[in-house]
């Protein structure tokens, strides 16, 4: 009996920056931590703007490198007041 190869199931793209914007509305958060490919999408999002996140001033983004351009992208659709990009040591050695 031949068994059956299971596809990965993908990821809807919409899904994670709506979810993002829905917990951002609902709380009225003044930052949002993200990971780089979150901020991609929200910044190639045209209903993005469809959203109320006038209570965001504040967007970091982190874990790895953000392009400047897409950082850029998301201060003029955000009107944000303060961008922060930062990365982590994934392993640490301590001797």
């Amino acid at each position: 009996m031949k068994r059956k190869s299971k596809k990965a199931k993908k990821f809807p793209e919409r899904a994670t920056a709506a979810i993002n914007d829905r917990s951002v509305l609902c709380f009225q958060a003044t930052m949002m931590v993200i990971v780089p490919p979150i901020a991609v999408r929200m910044s190639k999002d045209p209903n993005l703007q469809k959203y109320d996140l006038s209570s965001v001033k504040r967007l970091s983004a982190g874990s790895a490198p953000v392009a400047e351009n897409v950082m850029r992208t998301l201060v003029k659709k955000l009107s944000l007041s303060m961008v922060g990009v930062g990365r982590q040591f994934s392993s640490i050695n301590l001797f």
